[in-house]
């Protein structure tokens, strides 16, 4: 809640959506998403500002789905969850766009 009242990744929306641009997809996935993260109001910022409308899938070892509902977030329809587990350190080859990872370092190792 706080990340979302705050817009805390307002500041990185330029970047991201220079990125993608120059990546040439509007499909992300996002890796350790938790309960999504911040791609509920990303999305919704993007969106304002008239970027073009791109697609996040949610992908975590332990996704909280029941945060998620039902195949969506916060009623969002350009965010979906993938409910097999996705351990980020081995991605599926299956999972090809965009990646991010937002405040979750803290779960890896040093290694």
């Amino acid at each position: 809640m706080i990340l979302e009242r705050t817009n805390a990744y307002r500041p990185i929306a330029g970047r991201l959506r220079l990125a993608l641009s120059r990546s040439g997809t509007r499909e992300v996935h996002d890796l350790f998403s938790g309960a999504g993260g911040p791609w509920p109001s990303l999305v919704r910022l993007f969106e304002s500002e008239g970027a073009s409308p791109i697609e996040v899938f949610l992908t975590d070892k332990f996704l909280n789905i029941s945060k998620c509902g039902n195949g969506d977030t916060a009623g969002d329809k350009r965010i979906h969850f993938i409910a097999d587990p996705v351990d980020a350190t081995v991605i599926p080859e299956c999972l090809q766009g965009f990646r991010t990872i937002f405040s979750s370092f803290h779960h890896l190792t040093p290694e």
